[in-house]
């Protein structure tokens, strides 16, 4: 559930932004834990100072009491996940921003695509952060970090997690069908053969029988075989994953 903050000392302009960041999430199948809006830097702060965090901020530069850019440098200094997104009436500040690690800076008027793309963004990027899931193994319980599964097969009764920069696979005694049920959530995951679940971060292109992956012969295979079955619904994921991440444009 992703916490979000408004820090602008205008409040017209806070109302207008709230209004689109709900319009956003109520498109997504993504839960929004809320929006705190702060009317200036100090109070922003001053939550931080005592534990208070957020996973998107959405500051202004130009506030009359401390100025985005300096409250983004402390809060950057106590919180180095946090997707800081300034938001100002020029695009003066955008070298600046850089120093912050900024994730986006967007020039007012706001409007609601700019909020949909830079959400969509925003999302994908906390997924790709803090996804993981929690197998058995014959070791015992592991975590794998979804950014780092290129893709998954089935072998028998069992499923192995084949991992980017890991030469060691991670075998779970599971069905596909249960890996699939397991991933739902994370729509970079899409079936596309009766034995393999493949990662669409790692997919480079399609054509009728193959996918092929951009990975460079880190893992044992570059590419994946597409069953007639999945073909029309492994066509249609891929051309709206590379949409909304922006690989592709409309």
């Amino acid at each position: 559930m992703l916490r979000i903050a408004i820090c602008d000392d205008q409040t017209e302009f806070t109302e207008h932004l709230y209004k689109l960041i709900k319009e956003s999430f109520a498109k997504y199948d993504y839960d929004l834990a809320g929006i705190q809006i702060y009317q200036n830097g100090h109070t922003l702060l001053q939550d931080y100072d005592t534990g208070t965090k957020f996973d998107i901020i959405f500051l202004d530069i130009e506030m009359s009491s401390v100025s985005g850019m300096e409250v983004a440098d402390k809060i950057r200094k106590m919180d180095s996940d946090v997707f800081l997104i300034f938001v100002t009436n020029f695009s003066d500040f955008m070298a600046a921003s850089f120093k912050v690690e900024a994730f986006d800076f967007l020039v007012k008027p706001i409007f609601q695509e700019n909020i949909d793309e830079v959400l969509t963004r925003c999302i994908r990027k906390y997924e790709q952060q803090h996804g993981h899931v929690v197998v058995k193994t014959n070791l015992g319980m592991a975590t794998i970090y979804l950014n780092h599964v290129v893709y998954i097969k089935s072998d028998l009764h069992y499923v192995t997690f084949i991992l980017l920069h890991q030469k060691e696979p991670i075998r779970s005694k599971m069905t596909l069908n249960e890996v699939q049920q397991l991933l739902h959530p994370f729509r970079q995951f899409i079936r596309c053969h009766q034995s393999y679940i493949v990662n669409l971060d790692y997919v480079q292109e399609i054509t009728p029988q193959k996918l092929f992956l951009n990975i460079n012969d880190l893992v044992p295979m570059d590419y994946l075989p597409i069953s007639r079955k999945y073909t029309d619904s492994v066509k249609k994921q891929f051309l709206l994953f590379n949409l909304k991440t922006g690989r592709f444009s409309s």
